[in-house]
């Protein structure tokens, strides 16, 4: 298994240059996130409270709460305030064919979609996010000094409606990323390096622009990173996945050339360019082809 990320074209080739953002809480496009509903005792000091929490996927015993407790909203408020000036989140997907995650997620299928090594030590301590019916209840005392602070895999958990993401989660401290700037929503944005071997595909969508696919494939063409592309079936609401480059450099193997593609090697020289130029300007399938869906 392999984990994925959905993402435009301009963030594949930041990560492709070796950098991936780790986003905190409170820039999620999801209000509810890390914000469970906690209960908050009458007799339980402020002063008592930890919230010094683990990254780690870790099995955690939460104090049962009667259905009828009262929550205390302004405490899942402060919580999302305060991860949100601590941690950074990584989202990735256990799912590499979702029609809406390329919608939502890569540009309207203009982006790409990123395979990544699950076992690469940049994974380490990823945790599946489970999909619940109802918000989980969090007893504020579990949080007291006098206990083991709760590990942030336990406040992650999403409507089940967010089911069909398979989402896959890794967490770090912002004291190991770098703060780069802000997005257009004035939140900072934090990453990291990634190293390239973490990287086992890029895949391109079916509108991903010619010159998009040739910036991808200067950056890739000498590496073990394989390429393809997802093209609409012929039948069925499915993907076709060609292969386009194999997981090994240029110099061991050639692009595979057809009516598709032949315009991401028109600048190459030797054999390759020549038979791109061919299958571009001869074949009678490439007008066709390259239609824009």
């Amino acid at each position: 298994m392999s984990f994925y990320k959905y993402a435009s074209a301009e963030i594949g080739l930041k990560i492709l240059d070796g950098t991936i953002r780790f986003t905190q809480p409170n820039a999620f496009n999801d209000p509810f996130e890390l914000v469970p509903e906690f209960f908050y005792p009458d007799d339980l000091q402020i002063e008592a409270l930890d919230f010094e929490i683990h990254c780690g996927n870790q099995n955690f015993d939460l104090t049962p709460i009667d259905s009828s407790a009262v929550c205390n909203d302004i405490a899942a408020r402060n919580l999302v305030r305060e991860l949100s000036n601590q941690i950074g989140i990584l989202c990735l997907s256990r799912k590499h064919d979702s029609l809406l995650m390329w919608s939502h997620y890569a540009d309207e299928y203009k982006g790409v979609l990123i395979e990544f090594d699950k076992d690469h030590e940049f994974f380490l301590g990823s945790f599946e996010i489970p999909y619940i019916k109802e918000r989980r209840k969090i007893n504020l005392t579990d949080f007291s000094k006098s206990r083991t602070p709760i590990p942030i895999s336990v406040l992650c958990t999403k409507s089940e409606q967010w089911s069909y993401e398979k989402e896959q989660r890794v967490i770090r401290s912002l004291d190991f990323c770098r703060k780069i700037g802000t997005d257009i929503n004035q939140n900072p944005i934090f990453i990291m390096s990634i190293p390239l071997e973490a990287i086992k595909s890029i895949t391109f969508g079916e509108r991903t622009t010619i010159k998009n696919q040739k910036l991808i494939w200067e950056k890739i063409k000498h590496t073990n990173i394989e390429l393809k592309l997802a093209a609409l079936a012929n039948n069925e609401f499915q993907f076709r996945y060609d292969i386009i480059k194999y997981n090994v450099p240029l110099i061991k193997m050639n692009p595979m050339v057809n009516p598709r593609t032949a315009q991401i090697f028109l600048d190459e020289q030797g054999q390759l360019g020549e038979i791109a130029k061919f299958m571009y300007e001869k074949h009678h399938m490439t007008e066709i082809a390259n239609l824009t869906l």
